[in-house]
């Protein structure tokens, strides 16, 4: 066994350490710009976006998600043929990249290439039997291509395989109510909102849903592919938390027009709950039929739709939609460390439709 001199080691392990920083260093880099790309892409400007999106693959070649935020920025500005190109390289890299896998099929069927997306789709199906995500993307592709039927087939799938995905109770809501079966539909978003709080997008459908509206609003691409970003929520809609019960409505609270101020819960208070641009919003009034609430502690309330109950401690106050309204001094019957204070009479705006809002 040959043995180095100490300083040599010592060099060797500089050399080490050095190289672990610069790749710690390069890592953060990429992050870094690929955030700012997304913001970027958000705001409408495509050009800056790709431009961060190169820069954070060039400082992680191998990243998918870069790549196909990237694929997702050529696509954006025309160049198909380099979309494509990023999107296979991704699924290269990583041959269970959801996004990469909905970006390419969005690209084929912009292409008029129905049946190889279907194709494509239903072979990452037949390789991974255990995950439920090809399903639902098959089903979001035989929903683009009109066929409600196979649609709902193929999220019954994804269902078999993991009975608490999220996603798949969503689109199977949305499946619902596109075939106009508006109480499955609410059944369905309630059992997706039961296996993860955490969607916006998804409590609107659900009020919409529950006053069987009739008008569904397609979940769109960047719905159903859960954003530039596995998991990303996406920036212009509230992050909600996950509700320590449920309860029925009781009688309304307060005269028609009135509504119970609400408070967020603070970042970082343990309780899960996350802040929302809006301060508090006004949340009960007449209870429609089959209304439901969610109610998370201290008889505070959220509800699905434009219904609620006013619990002890709640404070009722004229509502004007859309309009600036007093805020009480707090919405929290017992001090309570989860809650957060505002000081009365601070600014906010009254909810305006049946939409459930964050707290």
């Amino acid at each position: 066994m040959v043995s180095l001199p100490l300083p040599q080691i010592i060099r060797g392990l500089s050399l080490l350490t050095v190289s672990a920083l610069l790749a710690g260093c390069s890592s953060m880099g990429g992050n870094m710009a690929n955030s700012s790309g997304m913001s970027y892409f958000e705001r409408g400007n495509y050009m800056a976006a790709g431009e961060q999106f190169q820069r954070a693959l060039a400082s992680d070649p191998d990243n998918p998600d870069y790549m196909a935020n990237l694929a997702r920025v050529r696509m954006t500005a025309g160049d198909a043929m380099g979309a494509e190109q990023l999107y296979r390289q991704a699924l290269t890299v990583q041959p269970s990249h959801q996004p990469a896998y909905h970006g390419l099929a969005e690209l084929m069927v912009a292409q008029n290439r129905g049946q190889e997306a279907t194709a494509m789709l239903s072979t990452w199906a037949s390789s991974q039997p255990y995950n439920p995500e090809p399903q639902i993307e098959l089903a979001w592709l035989q929903r683009e291509l009109g066929n409600h039927q196979e649609s709902g087939q193929a999220l019954q799938k994804a269902l078999q395989i993991n009975p608490g995905n999220s996603t798949a109770l969503a689109h199977l809501g949305q499946h619902y109510q596109d075939i106009g079966q508006p109480e499955m539909a609410v059944t369905m978003y309630q059992q997706s909102l039961r296996s993860d709080w955490n969607q916006p997008d998804i409590h609107a459908r659900l009020a919409n849903a529950s006053q069987s509206a009739g008008a569904s609003t397609a979940m769109g691409a960047t719905a159903m592919g859960r954003g530039m970003h596995p998991g990303e929520i996406p920036r212009q809609q509230m992050a909600f938390g996950m509700p320590n019960g449920a309860g029925q409505f009781g009688p309304a609270a307060g005269p028609p027009g009135s509504r119970s101020a609400m408070l967020p819960f603070p970042q970082g208070s343990g309780s899960g709950w996350q802040p929302s641009p809006t301060p508090w919003v006004v949340t009960s009034g007449p209870a429609p039929t089959n209304a439901s609430a969610m109610m998370p502690q201290n008889g505070q309330i959220i509800m699905n739709g434009d219904a609620g109950t006013m619990l002890p401690g709640a404070v009722t106050m004229p509502m004007t939609p859309g309009t600036p309204q007093p805020a009480p001094a707090t919405a929290s019957p017992v001090p309570d460390p989860a809650f957060s204070s505002m000081p009365g009479g601070a600014p906010t705006t009254a909810a305006t439709v049946s939409l459930v809002e964050p707290f």
